[in-house]
C-alpha cells in the first residue's frame, strides 16, 4: 500500500536545523518553477558531490581513453561501482523508441547519433549515469523518499500548490554527469512523474559556471535559464492537475572547455508521484522504457 507524507507540524518544523537558501519562482507553460539555493545540508551536499567525483575518477573514464574511442575498458569498472554512458539510441537513429541504452559500448557512435537526432528535432540525449546499484544512488533514493525530505519539499511548494501530496517512493531517479559534448534535448517530463526535481552538485574551481562559455544550462522554452550551481535545486510540476504536461525544457550541450577549466556538471534528477495524479498505462510504459537497465 502506497502511503503519503503528511504536513509537517509546528513542533517538527522547530526541530529542523536546515536553513533553505533563497527561493525564486517563475511561471513557465502554466507551471510554476521553483529555484532554491543551498537546498541540502552543506555537509551532505559536499559528501555526495565528492562521492560522485571519486566514482568518476575510479572508472578511469578520461576523454582520451573513453569518450573519443569506440569503447571503454570494461575491466576498468565494476557492475556496482561505475559510471555508464546513457543514450536513447544504440548507434542508430530512433524516431519513436525511447528505450534507454546504458553501458560502455560504442560511446563515440552513440554520441554522434544523439547529436544527429537532436538536429532532426528528435528527442535525444547523451550523458553519464551512475550505475543504479551504486550505494550512492541508493542513499540518495532513500533520503528523498524519507518523510523528512518529502515534508521539507511539501512545505516549500505548498504556498503555491496547497494540495501537493507526495508519494513515499520515487517515480524515478538517476545520478548524472554531463561532460563535454553531452546534452538533453527539448522535452517535457510528462511520463516520468508528477513533480520533477533537479539537484546541482557542480564540481569546480573558484567562481561560477560561465554559461556563455560552457553551455550546460537547464533551459526552459519560456526563455528562463538556470545554470549549474553547487547545492541548488529546481522543482516543477511535470504533470499538471488538468492532465496537461509541464514546461518543455532541455540541458544545452556542455563545452569541453568546462572540464579544461576545472568545472564538472554533476547532479541528480528525480520525480515524485502525487496522490492526485493517475498516470495512464501509456505513460507508465514510456516511463519504464526510460528506466531500462544497461544492455
Amino acid at each position: 500500500t502506497t502511503t503519503y507524507a503528511s504536513e509537517t507540524t509546528t513542533e517538527e518544523k522547530a526541530k529542523e536545523d536546515v536553513v533553505i537558501g533563497e527561493h525564486d519562482t517563475f511561471i513557465c507553460a502554466n507551471a510554476r518553477v521553483h529555484i532554491v539555493s543551498n537546498f541540502l545540508p552543506i555537509n551532505l551536499a559536499v559528501k555526495w558531490r565528492d562521492q560522485m567525483v571519486n566514482a568518476w575518477d575510479a572508472t578511469s573514464m578520461s576523454p582520451g581513453t573513453c569518450r573519443n574511442s569506440d569503447e571503454c575498458d570494461d575491466n576498468a569498472s565494476t557492475a556496482t561501482d561505475s559510471w555508464q554512458y546513457a543514450t536513447n539510441n544504440d548507434g542508430t537513429v530512433r524516431s519513436f523508441n525511447n528505450a534507454k541504452t546504458r553501458n560502455l559500448h560504442n560511446i563515440k557512435a552513440r554520441n554522434e547519433t544523439a547529436q544527429t537526432m537532436r538536429k532532426k528535432n528528435l528527442f535525444s540525449y547523451s550523458k553519464w549515469e551512475l550505475e543504479p546499484t551504486h550505494p550512492l544512488v541508493q542513499e540518495i533514493e532513500e533520503a528523498f523518499a524519507s518523510n523528512e525530505m518529502r515534508n521539507r519539499i511539501i512545505n516549500l511548494l505548498q504556498p503555491h500548490h496547497p494540495k501537493v501530496l507526495l508519494a513515499t517512493d520515487l517515480s524515478d531517479l538517476f545520478v548524472t554527469y554531463y561532460g563535454g559534448g553531452d546534452f538533453l534535448s527539448k522535452h517535457n517530463d510528462g511520463s516520468s512523474g508528477t513533480w520533477a526535481f533537479v539537484i546541482s552538485l557542480m564540481d569546480g574551481a573558484e567562481g561560477e559556471w560561465r554559461a556563455d562559455e560552457y553551455g550546460g544550462t537547464l533551459s526552459f522554452q519560456c526563455g528562463r535559464v538556470v545554470k549549474p550551481r553547487f547545492n541548488s535545486a529546481v522543482f516543477f510540476q511535470s504533470r499538471l492537475n488538468n492532465g496537461s504536461y509541464g514546461p518543455i525544457h532541455e540541458v544545452l550541450p556542455v563545452s569541453w572547455k568546462a572540464e579544461a577549466d576545472g568545472y564538472r556538471r554533476f547532479g541528480f534528477t528525480g520525480w515524485y508521484s502525487d496522490v492526485n495524479d493517475n498516470m495512464s498505462d501509456r505513460n507508465k510504459a514510456e516511463r519504464d522504457q526510460m528506466r531500462a537497465q544497461a544492455n
